[in-house]
């Protein structure tokens, strides 16, 4: 394999990666409220990702929120560089796909862009912010 072949792998188990993790992102947010709600202490400035010292309970419950913090995250750094490169009707368009899971065919209407051209600007614009990561 030379080394376009290999981005090539590369960037496709990204793309899985980022449609699985965006799939999940509402559950997440919703988690997380949850969480947040039963549990003021994690709201607020105090809640780092460097460790919780306090009791077994509470410490069970701090990882699990940092898990979702950071799934949620693993899908806002790649909106954020989509919006970076393409701008941010292209992260408004990848956000309501694959996150909102709103239909192409609606996407399209909405934005006035016809479908194919939508479809290929979906996936080169996915592609750019995930070989910039493999770079």
């Amino acid at each position: 394999m030379n080394r376009s072949e290999i981005n090539e792998v590369y960037v496709a188990n990204r793309v899985k990666d980022f449609k699985r993790q965006a799939a999940s992102y509402d559950i997440c947010r919703k988690w997380m409220r949850q969480l947040e709600k039963s549990n003021p202490w994690l709201c607020g400035d105090q809640v780092k990702d460097t460790g919780y010292q306090h009791g077994k309970a509470q410490a069970e419950i701090w990882r699990q929120y940092m898990y979702l913090r950071r799934q949620m995250a693993k899908v806002d750094q790649l909106l954020d560089r989509i919006e970076e490169k393409h701008g941010l009707i292209a992260r408004q368009i990848v956000y309501l796909q694959y996150v909102e899971k709103e239909k192409q065919k609606v996407l399209s209407e909405e934005y006035g862009i016809c479908l194919r051209t939508m479809q290929r600007s979906i996936h080169t614009w996915m592609e750019d912010a995930l070989a910039y990561e493999a770079k």
